[in-house]
């Protein structure tokens, strides 16, 4: 079961496997629970999006992995400098990292995948958002006008700061 968890919205059960949360929510858990024991993985996407919740929870994640040894961290990032990130867990004379030695003991690991980019096609509409949003379903309706290709459409149309994601697989 996948469950999610985002300001006072929740939707999750006691049979919630996989829970996508934001840094904030996660550091809210951790008031409650210091050590995050029903945790086993934590996986933080687009690390590289630095903002004061992500700053502070990596701090207190950086204390906690030596307390949990059974907890596994994951960051992950298409454009993060990882020397930054590989020296700030690891030990090193110039950062005084409490717990040395479970870090000299469990060094960070990077693993590199070689990325690859998919074709996109931009269409850019000046008009009010509400207008845009139908003129837009109508437009790529319009584009699509093979029914196989509809079906198997997945699209993200960002408008107005707001995204509209439009999976079209039946």
């Amino acid at each position: 079961m996948v469950g999610y968890q985002v300001r006072l919205e929740s939707a999750s059960s006691k049979d919630t496997q996989l829970l996508f949360l934001t840094p904030g929510v996660l550091l809210r858990k951790l008031q409650s629970s210091p050590m995050l024991s029903e945790y086993t993985h934590i996986i933080i996407d687009e690390v590289h999006e630095r903002d004061k919740y992500t700053e502070f929870l990596m701090i207190r994640l950086r204390d906690l992995l030596p307390l949990r040894p059974d907890l596994r961290l994951v960051l992950m990032s298409a454009t993060l400098q990882t020397e930054v990130l590989m020296n700030y867990f690891a030990p090193s004379a110039n950062n005084n990292i409490a717990n040395n030695d479970f870090y000299e003991a469990h060094p960070p690991v990077m693993l590199s995948i070689e990325g690859r980019t998919f074709p996109v096609q931009e269409f850019f509409v000046r008009s009010k958002c509400v207008v845009v949003v139908l003129l837009l379903l109508e437009f790529v309706l319009g584009i699509y006008s093979d029914l196989y290709v509809l079906l198997t459409l997945d699209l993200i149309c960002f408008v107005c700061f707001l995204v509209f994601v439009f999976n079209l697989n039946f």
